[in-house]
C-alpha cells in the first residue's frame, strides 16, 4: 500500500530578539543554610550567567563571593564563613556580559543549634587579646580547647552590634581582623565558640581601645521634634542626625506647665541605652496630662547634645496608632509604603525625602478611608531618573501625625 502524505499551509513564527548583553532575568532565588557557618545561595537565570552574591549584616552588603564567570542558567554560590544565630541581607547578581542583574534583596537567619552533648567536653577558650591596634584596625586572636567553629561580637557596649567570624591561623589559634573602627575608642568584645557535641560557648566580656585622640566636639542637638497622642500613648519622631560617628538618642520627658519648665532636673530621660531610629513611643504617661519632650543624640565616644527644643503634647485616650513599614528595605528597585490609617486621619501625604529635607518624589496627597494601603516608590526621582545609592526618608504625613521611616536603596 502506498503512504499518503499531507501538509498544513504555509504559516509563520517569529522569534524574539534578545540583546546578548542584555542583563539576564533572575528567579526562583532561594537561601539553604547547610551548616552553622554555611549557606547556599540559589538562582536561575532565562540565559547562561556568571554568578556573584553580595551580602552583609544590618542591611550594609559590605560582603561578597569571588565572581564565577563560568555561564551557566542554574547557579549556587556558597558563604562561608558566617556567624551562627545572625540576620543577613543579600543579593544574588549574574551577568552576561554587559551590565549585571540583582534581584531584590533578601534575608536569611543562621540558626544556632543545640549541642547534643555526646560526649561532655566544654569548648575553652582561652588567650583571648587585641594585638596590632591602630587608629581605625585591631586584631583579635584567640585559642580553643578544640577545633570549632567561632567568631567575635564587638561594639560599644556589652550589647555589642556587630559579628566578624573567626579564622583559622594555622598554629596561631583564630583571628578576626577589624576594621573601619573609631579612633580613640573603647570597643567591648566577647568571643563565641560552637560544637554540635558541647554546644554554645560564650567568652567573657573584653575591651580594647583604638589609638589616636578621642573625638571631644558633641553632635548637634536633634531637629524637627514632633510629638502626638494616640491609643493612651505618645509617638515622637524627629529628623535623623547626620554625623558619622553617631550612636543614637535619648528621650526625655517632663510635665508641662511647671515653674520652671526649661529645668532640666524636671527631665526624665526615658531610655537607658541611645536610640538607633530616630523614633520613640512612650507608653509610660496618664491620660488627660499635658507632658514635654527633648531629644538630644549622642556619639561613639558618649558625648551627648543640647537637649532639643521641647514639644508639649496632651495624652487623649482614644484613637491608634499609625503604621507605616517600607519593604523591601533595602531595596535595588522599588519599594512598597505601607500605611494602616485609624478613623479620621483625614488628608495623606506621603513622600520621599533626602536625609537632608529635600522632596525627592511625592508618592500620594489625597483623603484615604481607614485601613490598610500601599503607595510604590521606583526609587526614581520626580523627573524619573533613578536615585544613588544610599538612605532615603519615607515621610507620611496627615492632620495630626508626621511618621517617618529610613529606605535604603541599593545600585
Amino acid at each position: 500500500a502506498g503512504h499518503v502524505f499531507a501538509a498544513s499551509g504555509d504559516e509563520t513564527f517569529e522569534t524574539m530578539l534578545i540583546d546578548p548583553f542584555a542583563p539576564p532575568i533572575i528567579g526562583s532565588v532561594t537561601a539553604e543554610e547547610i551548616a552553622p557557618t554555611a549557606v547556599e545561595i540559589s538562582w536561575t537565570t532565562d540565559r547562561p550567567a556568571s554568578s556573584l552574591v553580595r551580602y552583609g549584616v544590618g542591611g550594609v552588603l559590605d560582603c561578597q563571593t569571588a565572581i564565577d564567570p563560568t555561564l551557566v542558567r542554574d547557579h549556587t554560590v556558597r558563604l562561608e564563613p558566617i556567624v551562627p544565630s545572625v540576620t543577613y541581607s543579600f543579593v544574588a547578581e549574574s551577568s552576561c556580559g554587559g551590565e549585571p542583574a540583582v534581584c531584590d534583596v533578601g534575608t536569611f537567619r543562621t540558626v544556632l543549634p543545640e549541642g547534643t552533648e555526646v560526649d561532655g567536653r566544654p569548648v575553652e577558650i582561652v588567650r583571648s587579646g587585641a594585638v596590632d591596634v591602630g587608629e581605625t584596625t585591631v586584631t583579635l586572636r584567640w585559642f580553643t580547647s578544640r577545633p570549632c567553629s567561632t567568631w567575635v561580637e564587638y561594639g560599644f557596649g556589652e550589647s555589642y552590634g556587630w559579628t566578624a567570624p573567626g579564622s583559622p591561623a594555622r598554629s596561631e589559634g583564630y583571628r578576626a581582623d577589624l576594621a573601619g573602627l573609631w579612633s580613640g575608642a573603647v570597643y567591648h568584645y566577647r568571643v563565641l565558640a560552637w560544637i554540635e557535641q558541647a554546644g554554645l560557648t560564650e567568652g567573657p566580656d573584653r575591651t580594647f581601645t583604638t589609638q589616636g585622640e578621642p573625638d571631644a566636639a558633641s553632635p548637634q542637638h536633634p531637629t524637627g521634634v514632633v510629638a502626638w497622642s494616640s491609643d493612651g500613648a505618645v509617638q515622637v519622631q524627629w529628623e535623623p542626625n547626620t554625623e558619622v560617628d553617631l550612636l543614637g538618642y535619648f528621650v526625655y520627658r517632663g510635665l508641662a506647665g511647671d515653674d520652671e519648665p526649661d529645668d532640666p532636673l524636671r527631665y526624665v530621660r526615658l531610655n537607658d541605652s541611645p536610640l538607633s531610629e530616630p523614633a520613640f513611643i512612650d507608653e509610660s504617661v496618664e491620660g488627660g496630662i499635658t507632658y514635654e519632650y527633648r531629644v538630644s543624640a549622642v556619639d561613639v565616644f558618649e558625648n551627648e547634645s543640647e537637649q532639643s527644643e521641647a514639644v508639649t503634647v496632651r495624652v487623649t485616650a482614644d484613637g491608634a496608632l499609625i503604621r507605616f513599614v517600607a519593604y523591601p528595605n533595602p531595596t535595588v528597585a522599588r519599594a512598597n509604603l505601607l500605611f494602616s490609617l485609624p478613623p479620621g486621619a483625614g488628608r495623606v501625604l506621603v513622600r520621599v525625602l533626602t536625609p537632608a529635607g529635600r522632596v525627592v518624589q511625592a508618592l500620594a496627597d489625597d483623603a484615604y478611608p481607614p485601613g490598610d494601603h500601599t503607595v510604590t516608590w521606583d526609587s526614581c526621582d520626580a523627573r524619573g531618573v533613578p536615585v544613588a545609592s544610599g538612605v532615603y526618608l519615607a515621610e507620611l504625613r496627615t492632620p495630626d501625625a508626621v511618621v517617618r521611616r529610613k529606605v535604603t536603596v541599593l545600585r
